[in-house]
């Protein structure tokens, strides 16, 4: 079933005349009746088709949030920051978690755009080659990536891992391992972030990107406020 329609088919008493199929060019003289006339008429065309293939909610949220991007205009950016009595209660919850003790990792810093996870090596971290196992690696990744996403959702809300890519840059044999996790762009529902993870020299050992989706209602309580 047609949903947005054409002008150039339509058939509007109070227009002019056209036939069927041919659109004149703009720079034809005879196209200023048609353009003045035809414009409006398909823009409301295509919107209303717009509106009945995803919903008027749907395009009134599209066109509210192009509005605030047009030229001329200057985007305003709110921030909030995170309460510090929060983030205190949140890394005893995430650190005393059964996975991150028992490996051991902790977090120990997370901003609205950042995290930051480290982890001393240990013999329980070595694969039969005498070096860090890439799965310790890759959980570094995924837990700073995933702290690094959090900062700016609703306290109510949550996230889940559903992409996470790496690569494997050089070996770690021994010392501490730190990763540092950026946000790189957050949206409603997707959330995309990235790490690298070093040595306590600065070596570069591995970087990895993930790709996050918000959890409504999914939040961690605390019993504080997570924005001051």
């Amino acid at each position: 079933m047609a949903i947005l329609s054409s002008p150039a088919s339509s058939t509007l008493a109070s227009g002019p005349a056209v036939e069927p199929g041919l659109v004149p060019n703009r720079g034809d003289p005879n196209a200023e009746e048609y353009y003045r006339y035809f414009s409006p008429h398909r823009h409301f065309a295509w919107s209303m088709g717009l509106a009945r293939l995803i919903g008027r909610p749907l395009l009134y949220s599209i066109t509210s949030t192009w509005s605030r991007f047009r030229p001329g205009r200057t985007r305003v950016r709110m921030t909030r920051a995170l309460n510090p009595e929060y983030l205190t209660r949140l890394y005893q919850v995430i650190n005393e978690s059964p996975f991150p003790s028992h490996l051991p990792m902790r977090v120990t810093e997370m901003t609205l755009d950042t995290s930051r996870v480290e982890l001393g090596i240990a013999a329980c971290h070595m694969q039969p080659f005498g070096i860090v196992h890439g799965g310790v690696i890759a959980t570094l990744i995924d837990t700073a990536t995933f702290w690094a996403g959090f900062g700016p959702l609703p306290e109510d809300s949550g996230l889940v891992n559903v992409d996470l890519k790496l690569n494997y840059l050089e070996a770690a044999t021994k010392g501490m391992l730190i990763a540092t996790g950026r946000r790189i762009r957050t949206g409603r529902t997707t959330s995309y972030t990235e790490a690298y993870v070093r040595t306590e020299e600065g070596r570069l050992v591995a970087h990895g990107t993930s790709t996050l989706m918000a959890l409504p209602g999914k939040g961690i309580p605390v019993g504080v406020p997570k924005f001051l």
